[in-house]
């Protein structure tokens, strides 16, 4: 998760974290002051494998 918030780079509110496969979760973060959405999916190790912006 927390690799997740450093890539959007300003302060973002975790609104969903979900399981997606074994060793991979989906975590869906709004930026504060902005409002805009993002996807991110992350491995258990820490590497992220896919970033979407969500509209």
């Amino acid at each position: 998760m927390a690799r997740c918030r450093d890539m959007v780079g300003v302060p973002a509110a975790v609104e969903v974290v979900s399981p997606l496969r074994p060793g991979f979760t989906e975590i869906i973060l709004r930026e504060n002051a902005s409002g805009r959405r993002i996807a991110c999916t992350a491995s258990d190790a820490g590497e992220i494998t896919d970033w979407v912006e969500l509209n």
